[in-house]
């Protein structure tokens, strides 16, 4: 996908919510972002994907500059970010035309004074803003004002979102690991992750055993990212060494103390958390990880958050079950979307374009 806006330096509201919400999508797709707003000599805030600086000083040269951008290759989505909307409305056909076949158009109204500002502008540049609106797939709004604008627009009310700009920031990955985690994801494809301390009643023998189970049984061989922390039992970690050896070190990692920022990249990197444990409480991972919008599948030993999928407490087939299942069906064990977790209800926009 691509995204369609500014981005840092300088810093600044889009340019800070573009940067963040192209950090968030590279954990599904390949992004890039178009930036029409600075040159090409100004350097580009550090990232892992390619940003094109469009502004040459003149608005013609701009956009020609955008629209060649656009058409290099197919995006299933673009995602533009405006402000500006009668700017936006002059520049957006020639940005459509631009677009290969397939793409889904979505936009993010960033202003709060987009309302006021149209409704102050003349007959010919209302018409224009509200054919522009109306061709988008969906559009997404940062306040319920800009909601029932889009609806009085005749936009309909199923390609509406309500989400407010704020994105949390993306942590940065150690190059090393991160490297390693994206060498295990092209050999494996699907990806999950188990952690905990290595001791017994965080139940990651079991997790290893359910996927030793479900390659000798239906051939599917996923990654696993194994993360152990604090607390080492000699013998219990000599047996998930095993483990991982017999599964394959092609097909797995293992990681040792990280650091936040490092464990939650490898969170939002894999597709499904495995929460084995024998006993808990009420899981801090586990909470992370419906955040960052994971499949979940955990012990039935407590209460789990709704959406979660959940596995007979200590039975490796149990697990195994689920572990296939999920790989099919990636909405099974999906937790529910928190009211206010805006990067979750931004990745279900993305999904849902994807399904069109």
């Amino acid at each position: 996908m691509v995204l369609v806006g500014g981005y840092p330096p300088p810093y600044g509201g889009i340019n800070v919510h573009v940067q963040r919400a192209a950090h968030l999508a590279q954990r599904r797709f390949d992004v890039d972002v178009v930036d029409v707003y600075a040159p090409p000599s100004l350097p580009v805030a550090p990232t892992s994907f390619p940003v094109y600086r469009c502004d040459s000083g003149a608005a013609p040269m701009r956009l020609l500059r955008a629209m060649a951008h656009l058409r290099r290759r197919r995006r299933d989505i673009v995602h533009f970010h405006a402000s500006a909307l009668k700017n936006f409305a002059i520049a957006a056909f020639p940005l459509f035309w631009s677009l290969p076949p397939g793409s889904s158009k979505l936009i993010t109204l960033h202003s709060g004074r987009l309302v006021s500002n149209y409704e102050g502008s003349s007959a010919v540049e209302q018409r224009l803003a509200a054919a522009v609106l109306r061709r988008f797939d969906h559009c997404i709004a940062v306040n319920e004002e800009q909601v029932r604008f889009l609806e009085r627009l005749g936009v309909a009310p199923h390609r509406i979102s309500c989400i407010p700009a704020f994105l949390p920031p993306t942590p940065v990955p150690d190059a090393l690991m991160q490297s390693k985690a994206e060498a295990l994801r092209k050999t494996a494809g699907s990806l999950l992750l188990v952690s905990g301390a290595a001791l017994k009643h965080y139940g990651i023998d079991v997790a290893i055993d359910a996927l030793r189970l479900l390659h000798r049984e239906t051939g599917t061989k996923p990654g696993l990212i194994v993360i152990l922390y604090t607390e080492y039992d000699s013998a219990y970690l000599a047996g998930i060494e095993r483990g991982l050896a017999e599964y394959g070190s092609e097909h797995s990692l293992l990681f040792r103390d990280l650091n936040p920022n490092d464990f939650s990249y490898l969170l939002s990197l894999v597709d499904v958390f495995l929460r084995p444990t024998t006993t808990d409480g009420d899981s801090v991972t586990v909470r992370e990880a419906g955040y960052l919008r994971k499949q979940i599948i955990a012990s039935d030993c407590v209460a789990r958050p709704d959406g979660a999928a959940l596995f007979e407490t200590g039975n490796a087939s149990s697990l195994r079950q689920a572990i296939e299942r999920a790989l099919s069906d990636r909405s099974y064990g999906l937790p529910s979307i928190e009211s206010d977790d805006n990067a979750a209800k931004l990745m279900a926009v993305y999904e849902k374009l994807l399904d069109r």
